[in-house]
């Protein structure tokens, strides 16, 4: 296992190095960042060749790039064209709060799916099987900004009207009160849902048809025939194995969480990389995306090793050399 841990590592690095390259190249035409650089929508045209000399953008695209990724392997992530702030310090400031959004949202997404995903398969074409069926098809097809805003419209505005406890639709924490840990859960609540309905609705689906396929394999009907209890065959056999695929999807899912939050936190103010992106993806601030995405990137390959390696603990057949 350690000779497949550090040959998947060295495998990434090449791999690593063809995505930046394409993302930095594809980030180049993204806009001028110049404009924004100056503070002011048009420049002189003697600022534009001292600014265009100052960043290096007279450079040919391989030189920059190489420049960008020793700064970056050196720990020299530069400074926001916008805002003249360290890059690393924004992302510092940022990635707390994505990653409590992210892994709130999929703690709640993997334990709904699993128990409503193997309630489905095990009551298969009963009421509450289709009611989750329907469920899972709508909730499914709906778009995140529709499910966040209309979230918003019955937990955070109607709720507020009818004198019900209301939910917070902006920010971390309310600052009358002061950043607690009951603030902070009272406001993730709504974020979380909103990101969690349309994954548990395509992970249900998905849970229920794997269990459904292997409760059929011969190995569980040996278990049967052993006298085993239901529930030994269906959670030491039925759904560990069912759950090798699912590991594949969460490990796809995660790495995109990091910035794939963009709508969730825009609309609800969260203060995450999701946001950060979106903040400065319409001024061309090429090193913050450049390091989100860079981020993001080494994230999809940690996962992805991470998944192969509970693999083996899923099913013991596995084994890697």
């Amino acid at each position: 296992m350690t000779q497949y841990i550090v040959r998947r590592l060295l495998q990434a690095v090449p791999l690593l190095l063809i995505i930046t390259f394409l993302l930095f190249a594809l980030i180049q035409e993204m806009g001028d960042p110049l404009s924004f650089y100056a503070g002011r929508g048009r420049i002189r045209p003697e600022d534009r060749v001292r600014l265009t000399r100052q960043l290096g953008l007279d450079q040919p695209l391989a030189v920059r790039y190489l420049i960008w990724l020793k700064n970056m392997a050196t720990g020299n992530w530069g400074n926001s064209l916008a805002t003249r702030q360290p890059v690393i310090r924004m992302i510092a400031e940022r990635l707390p709060n994505t990653l409590l959004l992210m892994l709130s949202a999929e703690v709640v997404i993997v334990i709904c799916s699993l128990l409503l995903g193997t309630y489905s398969a095990l009551r298969r074409h009963s009421l509450l099987d289709h009611i989750l069926t329907t469920l899972s098809l709508i909730g499914y097809s709906m778009p995140v900004f529709w499910v966040a805003l209309t979230l918003i419209y019955i937990f955070g505005v109607h709720f507020k009207r009818w004198g019900l406890p209301y939910l917070p639709t902006g920010g971390v924490y309310d600052p009358a009160v002061g950043k607690t840990v009951p603030q902070v859960l009272w406001h993730l609540i709504l974020p979380v849902a909103t990101l969690s309905i349309i994954s548990i609705s395509g992970y249900t689906r998905y849970i229920r048809a794997t269990l459904l396929e292997v409760v059929h394999e011969d190995y569980i009907r040996t278990a049967r025939a052993k006298g085993l209890r239901e529930r030994v065959i269906l959670f030491r056999h039925a759904l560990k194995n069912a759950a090798i695929p699912f590991v594949t999807l969460l490990g796809l899912d995660l790495p995109f969480l990091l910035g794939g939050a963009i709508v969730t936190e825009s609309i609800f103010a969260w203060p995450g990389m999701g946001r950060l992106f979106w903040e400065h993806a319409g001024k061309a601030d090429y090193p913050v995306l450049m390091a989100i995405l860079l981020l993001i990137s080494v994230a999809v390959v940690v996962f992805q090793l991470l998944a192969d390696i509970c693999y083996t603990w899923l099913d013991p057949r596995i084994r890697y050399h």
